[in-house]
Order: structure tokens, then sequence, then C-alpha cells
């Protein structure tokens, strides 16, 4: 088994006060794009898109970033401080090239229809786009080493993945998600979830049977707007 999580401690124990504010300047960023499947041997009609940031000199070693469920590829450029650096601008100054992509049906990727959606659909796009990676396909050049870096849904994708293709996968870095899940919050969670279509705010359009965030969600991130100044979506 390829995955390794001890060596990536390394990664996460990058002391923030270290990089400096301004350490996007030295580092490239450019928007990407890749065609995927959404099925496994499915036709590559949808897109994928992504800003692949890279550091000054040659990076051997690219971290995949994956928003959680209600977010999209600005996750990973927010600061949470706006005095410290993003999680990319930490990355990126420290030598990892940090591809940050909407899942399909977020931000700037293709919105197909729900119906369309298999229940391995975001892990086949997931794959291919370690493929792409490593093929130099993406930009950047060719990277010896891929790591998937998830938040929340994220980390669950990425773990998912790494668990059921090892031999694709060379570490995980997985914030956001517990070990121990508290059945009973995901319950109520789900809950709350209910059809777009049922959203007075959605009145008169054509949603394709997505699904609505609960309304304490959208205001918790109206809130995350403010206080950062950027969007979390």
């Amino acid at each position: 088994m390829r995955i390794t999580t001890a060596a990536l401690a390394a990664l996460v124990s990058i002391p923030a006060t270290s990089i400096p504010v301004a350490a996007n300047a030295a580092s490239a960023c450019r928007a990407v794009s890749a065609e995927v499947a959404m099925t496994s041997g499915g036709p590559a009609d949808q897109r994928v898109a992504g800003t692949l940031c890279l550091p000054r000199g040659r990076a051997t070693t690219v971290q995949l970033l994956i928003p959680g469920g209600f977010y999209g590829q600005a996750y990973w450029r927010m600061r949470g401080d706006r005095q410290r650096p993003s999680y990319v601008e930490t990355m990126t100054a420290a030598g990892y090239a940090t591809p940050a992509t909407d899942r399909l049906g977020t931000g700037a990727s293709s919105y197909p229809p729900s119906a369309r959606f298999g229940q391995d659909t975001h892990q086949i796009v997931i794959r291919r786009l370690i493929r792409q990676l490593r093929e130099g396909r993406l930009g950047g050049g060719r990277f010896a080493k891929v790591v998937l870096v998830g938040h929340s849904l994220g980390s669950t994708l990425a773990r998912t993945v790494a668990a059921a293709h090892p031999a694709e996968v060379d570490g995980v870095i997985l914030p956001g998600e517990s070990s121990v899940p508290n059945e009973a919050a995901f319950e109520q969670m789900g809950a709350e979830i209910y059809r777009a279509a049922e959203d007075p705010r959605f009145a008169g359009h054509v949603l394709n049977g997505h699904r609505s965030a609960p309304h304490w969600f959208a205001q918790a991130l109206e809130w995350a707007d403010r206080r950062v100044g950027g969007a979390a979506r």
C-alpha cells in the first residue's frame, strides 16, 4: 500500500507565521479544466473547473484539493484571518502544487442533471484528475506524487478513493471528518435537507431534482462571506 499519513504530518505542521502574507507572490495560478465522465467507461462529456497554483521551481508533489459539500474551490484560497495566508498560499510557499477544484454541479464546473449522478460519480472524477496530474495534462508537468486533501465531504471522497485504489494515491489529508461519526447529527441534518423545487426562492426554475441546504446553513455562509470578505462557495 502506497498511502502514507504519518509523513504528511510535516505538511500540516508548517506554522502559518513562517509563511509571509504575500506568499501568493511566490506562486503562479491559472484556471484549468478537465473533461470527465460520470460513470466508469462512460463518455467524458462533463467539465471540471479548477485553479492550479504552482510554486517557484519544479514541484514533484501535487495536492489535489477537494472542497466540502456546500463549498467550491474558493474555500482553499480564503483567509480565516486576513493577516495569515490561505491553505493554497501556505502550501505553494512550501513547494507543493495545489489544484483546487469545483465538484460537478458546483462553481465553474458542469451542471449535469442530478439523475445522471451515480453513487461513485465524484470518486470516478477524482481518479481521472489523478491520472491527468500524473500524465501532465493539467499543466505544471508530470507529478510523481499525488496527495488527496479534502474538507468534510471532500475528505470522505478522498478517503474512499484512497481506500479502494491505494496504488493511485500517495497520501491523504482529511480535515473536517470525524473518525467516530455522530450519527444523530447526520440524521438531523439529513432531515433538514429538502428538494430545491420546494424552496420558494427557486420558484419557476428547472432544478433537475437538486437539493437545497437547510436555512441555517445559508445563514452561516452569509456570515462567513462577511467575516472573511470573500465567497465561501
